[in-house]
């Protein structure tokens, strides 16, 4: 019998209900989710991410597809500042990968070289990192998910 109903969160702090709404989804098959939660989830990953430090996760752990994700849920949920930031990255890593794709074979092994090309878009990614902490400070995004969630709130539970 699952416990998380609308009545269970109700019960709940609101501020707590992005991450027990977090919680809940990543006990559920993907195949189960609502349109509301495949588009919450991608969010949460990257919020979380961002959060722990992971700095640079831009589209290096999910890869194309995934930045993909994020971009189309945080239009979705109107975070526009934070869209700004995932296709400023979106940007740099396609001319990232644009420089490596384009290297002669003989040169693709060469670590050393690959880091000289790539370290000033790293740089540029690193200064995102600092836009997103930035925002954070500003206009949370777990704050935007929460009205996400409430105005959406049976299609989470």
């Amino acid at each position: 019998m699952n416990t998380f109903n609308l009545k269970y969160l109700k019960e709940q702090d609101q501020d707590d209900w992005v991450d027990l709404i977090d919680e809940n989804i990543r006990h559920k098959p993907p195949s189960k989710w609502s349109q509301e939660e495949k588009v919450f989830y991608p969010i949460m990953c990257w919020h979380s991410y961002m959060s722990a430090g992971f700095c640079e996760y831009y589209g290096f752990c999910g890869g194309v597809d995934s930045m993909n994700e994020i971009e189309e849920s945080l239009k979705t949920i109107g975070a526009d500042e934070y869209l700004k930031v995932i296709q400023q990255a979106n940007s740099i890593n396609k001319k990232n990968q644009d420089i490596i794709i384009d290297m002669p074979e003989e040169d693709c092994e060469n670590d050393k070289l690959i880091e000289e090309l790539t370290e000033p878009y790293y740089d540029k990614l690193r200064n995102l990192d600092n836009k997103f902490y930035e925002l954070q400070e500003q206009i949370p995004l777990k704050d935007i998910l929460l009205k996400y969630v409430k105005k959406n709130i049976e299609k989470f539970v």
